[in-house]
């Protein structure tokens, strides 16, 4: 994405207030005006417009002005075809816009929400309001009820299919998403791309998997092989902790082995039931039988962090959020963060495969006014948002970093790179339908309860239980918790 020249500071003329009015107690606002605007006049009811004419001709100033360009336009240039696109998509002189993200991001958001609005509303020819509303749960109100959410909302990729067919998220335009095509990560586009339309703006690496490891008992030389990790790990009554129980982590065994597990939409594939399928359950079963004797099949991460805590557990195969708590707990000199290690599959050390996942900003379909909507979720993405959200919080950018950014030189980003090349998309990978058939058939967790004691005739009729191609059925539950309306209002 191209990054804007914006000043990094709200000047006088924007207005940022904190309030706690009218929302939960879990619930926070900010509210931030344009300096001509008045605060009790900054809701607006949740309806559609009824000026269409005044929304689509906003759009049509935009294309006609961006479609030819190529490359990054004038910063002038473009900044007033911007304002003049708005002020015709204004209601009344006045766009109001509701955003939604979680507390540990909404003071850069706030910031950024602040500089769009000085940028564009600084000449006073309409009032640009923006609140923005914290919770947990930054993309539940929207994909359950869209008609009464906010404009702006952050979803991760395993949502996308739900997203889109409940209606919930905008298409982002063809003109406005071709600026961000120079940094992008590839696979954060493919990620909220469904029938070659893009859904929503990348913001971040939501997930990825880490090998986490107590540099006291391993070396650099030791972290590549899972095998030579566990023997070492049992020779310091220790264990090193691969939860081939859970389904998410058995299957970096199966595709590592060359397993397809793929999810199209509308049929998912899960063809463990292959010989390919047999090696892999072969190549856990060995594992298992080191269960207790520097290996541990199954646990969560409060198991991880008790383990570490104890002293029983020396590394784990976990998630960066585990080890931002591990690193806590035993020091940030003791902890290393690393890459998957290989495994020992159908007689070859093989790297360990993994998913991932990404976050993105969507726009809300019903919003009233979606072309400021869609450039402000354009600013909420672009680099330099995301490298302040990752400075502020932590959270990994899905854009390139060049050998001589500092986020480059992040341990976890650096691992979270080198495991990308067998990294697979959660969206376009698995389904509900995976983890319905795998809570029912669940090889690794079979495997574990037994130590690895099967026979191959015992696995491949096991894994015959298995179908290779479920119908998806549409239709998915998000969770239960929402956000209360008044939240809104």
């Amino acid at each position: 994405m191209k990054t804007k020249n914006i000043i990094c500071f709200i000047l006088a003329t924007v207005i940022g207030i904190f309030s706690l009015a009218g929302c939960t107690e879990s619930t926070q606002k900010y509210n931030i005006f344009s300096e001509n605007s008045e605060s009790n006049k900054t809701e607006k009811a949740a309806e559609n417009r009824d000026d269409l004419n005044s929304i689509m001709k906003s759009w049509k100033i935009f294309n006609e002005a961006v479609s030819d360009s190529s490359g990054e336009l004038d910063s002038d240039t473009i900044t007033e075809v911007i304002k003049q696109a708005m002020e015709s998509e204004a209601d009344n002189n006045r766009i109001n816009i509701k955003l939604i993200c979680s507390k540990a991001r909404a003071e850069e958001y706030k910031s950024i929400a602040g500089e769009f609005v000085w940028l564009y509303a600084d000449d006073r020819r309409f009032n640009l309001n923006i609140e923005i509303f914290t919770t947990e749960k930054t993309s539940e109100k929207n994909i359950n009820n869209p008609k009464s959410a906010p404009d702006i909302f952050f979803y991760n990729d395993s949502e996308l299919e739900t997203a889109v067919s409940s209606g919930a998220v905008a298409r982002i335009n063809d003109n406005l998403k071709k600026f961000d095509a120079d940094t992008d990560i590839p696979e954060s586009i493919k990620a909220f791309t469904m029938n070659d339309k893009l859904y929503g703006m990348p913001t971040a690496s939501a997930e990825g998997t880490y090998l986490i490891y107590d540099k006291r008992i391993f070396g650099e030389n030791d972290i590549d092989d899972l095998e030579r990790m566990t023997n070492i790990a049992a020779r310091y009554s220790k264990n090193v902790l691969y939860a081939i129980d859970d389904p998410n982590y058995s299957a970096g065994i199966f595709l590592a082995a060359g397993c397809t597990i793929e999810n199209d939409g509308s049929m998912q594939t899960i063809d463990y039931n292959s010989k390919n399928g047999v090696v892999a359950s072969k190549a856990m079963c060995e594992i298992a039988k080191r269960q207790g004797k520097g290996f541990i099949g199954s646990g969560d991460e409060d198991k991880i962090i008790v383990g570490f805590s104890n002293g029983t557990i020396c590394a784990a195969i976990t998630e960066k959020k585990t080890g931002l708590q591990v690193r806590n707990i035993i020091g940030e000199e003791n902890t290393g963060i690393a890459k998957l290690p290989t495994m020992n599959i159908g007689g070859k050390k093989t790297q360990l495969h993994s998913f991932s996942s990404y976050e993105a900003v969507g726009v809300n379909p019903y919003s009233k006014f979606p072309f400021t909507s869609q450039l402000l979720a354009y600013y909420l993405s672009n680099e330099r948002s995301q490298n302040a959200v990752y400075y502020a919080c932590g959270a990994l950018p899905a854009v390139s970093m060049n050998e001589y950014s500092d986020i480059s030189h992040d341990v976890f980003y650096s691992a979270w790179n080198d495991q990308r090349l067998y990294e697979h998309l959660t969206s376009s990978t698995v389904s509900s339908e995976f983890y319905n058939m795998l809570s029912q058939k669940n090889i690794g967790r079979e495997i574990v309860e037994n130590n690895g004691n099967f026979s191959e005739e015992q696995l491949i009729t096991y894994l015959s239980e298995i179908p290779i191609k479920i119908p998806i059925e549409s239709g998915v539950s998000i969770g239960s918790e929402t956000l209360n309306n008044e939240s809104l209002s």
